[in-house]
């Protein structure tokens, strides 16, 4: 009889052992192929469906804008007004007419323009100028407001008002700065230069400013 229970529980333990390895097979086949299949069907499925989605926004911009000659006159003038905010290159004369004219339009007095020197930080350039008006506290403020929303960025840094000789009129020195991406032409380049107040850079500044009296003199003889 013992040889019986002997034999009996070597069967069980032969099927147990059996069963015990299968299972340990079925997992090593699970992860090694199973799951890994699983995952890449997964992942391709994303790729699927995010091609899909880019082709479904290329087909909807194609449908859009058929007339591709219209898209591309639209995209350069958009590059266009890009580059007047900050264009490649600032020059310091073309800076002077365009507050003489923001100065007329505002009926103020343009007094003087003095840019700083200018400065290269990482991926473009600025330069601090400095631009002082007289006239009245409204007129001023509209000037202010013309050159902030001009086609050029400029960021105002600082406003100082005195009182001004003339009447009730009013000098304010502000001081700008305008951005450029490759070069400012004008500048003073040292601080040397800028402690004889700007010269080199103001010199065309001072001529456009005469030209400019010159021109009002003429007009009211």
């Amino acid at each position: 009889m013992l040889n019986k229970m002997h034999l009996s529980l070597s069967n069980n333990m032969k099927f147990g052992l059996l069963f015990f390895f299968s299972f340990i097979l079925c997992c090593v086949i699970y992860v090694k192929l199973i799951l890994p299949i699983s995952n890449d069907r997964v992942t391709m499925a994303n790729k699927l469906t995010m091609a899909n989605t880019r082709l479904a926004a290329l087909q909807t911009f194609a449908g859009q804008n058929q007339d591709y000659d219209s898209l591309l006159k639209i995209q350069n003038m958009k590059v266009a007004a890009a580059k007047k905010k900050i264009p490649d290159i600032v020059a310091v004369p073309e800076l002077v007419g365009e507050y003489n004219k923001i100065a007329e339009q505002a009926k103020v007095n343009l007094l003087s323009v003095k840019p700083d020197k200018g400065i290269k930080e990482k991926n473009y350039f600025k330069l601090p100028i400095t631009v002082t008006i007289e006239g009245d506290y409204f007129r001023l403020i509209t000037f202010l407001q013309q050159v902030d929303n001009g086609d050029r960025f400029v960021t105002l840094e600082s406003t100082k008002f005195s009182s001004s000789k003339a009447g009730n009129n009013l000098t304010m020195e502000a001081r700008f700065v305008v951005y450029c991406l490759q070069n400012i032409v004008g500048a003073p380049t040292s601080k040397t230069t800028n402690k004889s107040g700007a010269a080199t850079g103001a010199v065309d500044a001072k001529k456009s400013i005469q030209q400019r009296d010159a021109q009002t003199r003429k007009a009211m003889q």
